[in-house]
């Protein structure tokens, strides 16, 4: 007897949730919901375990656009089942998770989090994601958030009618992303310099791949890894300093937690100028 087949459809959102949600990160992936042991997780881990906790022993397919794949597989591992639809397309589904639509929305779900101080605030919900503290003296009625992406500060209830202002916000790139092998988020940006801190998760890594347009130099702050540099590959760790030149084959893996810093210096920092020659995922 075959088993029960459900499609998950995870749609497509806005910048409903500026400055967390950005033009790859969705308002599903966010982890600002808590579950019955403390941790925060996010509404697509909490759709997709109910999901699989009500049907037992059935297929579970996700239904998303190809832009959500790393985040699906960050979330839920390498081996959910994916199938790619149009970016803002729709499929027969069975199920679509739904949109939490504006901050107004988390009013009572959620609690504050981040680098966060708070004195005699009322109805106040702050989110902080950057490492820098952010405080909140006498405040009601607000919510205040922070990520490389930028900072909100609104009444709640004008927030839940702020999405076509956040369309607006004119943003080069995203500067926080998270990806299937970690995260990474972007410090500083010239003409001709990228800088970024990455993390790539024990166990993962980035693709081996050349660049045509940019050199790289990458310092690594904490952890150990494998780098590969052509056809040598060697164990790294903290004050290892890797320089890559353009049309040079690469690839870094996580043995434990790896956090890096990466100078890009050059003429393309997209990912035009990314040529992948594979994706193992296993160091």
């Amino acid at each position: 007897m075959e088993s029960k087949r459900i499609i998950l459809l995870s749609g497509d959102t806005g910048k409903t949730l500026f400055p967390l949600t950005n033009g790859v990160r969705r308002e599903q992936f966010l982890k600002l919901l808590t579950d019955k042991e403390g941790n925060r997780e996010s509404l697509f881990q909490r759709t997709y375990a109910q999901i699989c906790a009500e049907n037992p022993g059935a297929q579970v397919i996700v239904a998303a656009s190809e832009s959500q794949v790393d985040s699906i597989r960050g979330q839920l591992g390498e081996d959910v089942e994916i199938t790619i639809v149009p970016e803002g397309g729709n499929v027969p589904h069975d199920i679509e998770i739904p949109g939490i639509g504006s901050w107004k929305a988390l009013i009572g779900k959620t609690e504050s989090s981040g680098n966060v101080t708070q004195e005699n605030t009322q109805n106040t919900l702050i989110i902080n994601e950057l490492e820098v503290p952010l405080v909140a003296l006498g405040t009601k009625d607000l919510v205040i958030a922070a990520s490389p992406d930028g900072i909100l500060v609104s009444d709640i209830n004008a927030s839940a009618e702020s999405g076509p202002v956040f369309d607006k916000v004119e943003s080069v790139r995203p500067r926080y992303e998270e990806r299937r092998w970690g995260e990474y988020t972007v410090l500083a940006q010239k003409e001709h310099c990228l800088v970024k801190h990455l993390l790539i998760k024990a166990g993962k890594a980035i693709s081996l791949q050349t660049h045509a347009y940019r050199d790289e130099v990458w310092v690594i702050t904490s952890g150990e890894g494998t780098f590969t540099l052509d056809d040598e590959t060697r164990t790294v760790m903290a004050g290892d300093v890797l320089k890559i030149m353009r049309g040079q084959k690469h690839k870094i893996a996580g043995i434990s937690d790896l956090h890096f810093t990466e100078v890009q210096l050059g003429e393309k920092f997209d990912e035009s100028d990314i040529i992948r020659l594979d994706y193992s995922q296993l160091s």
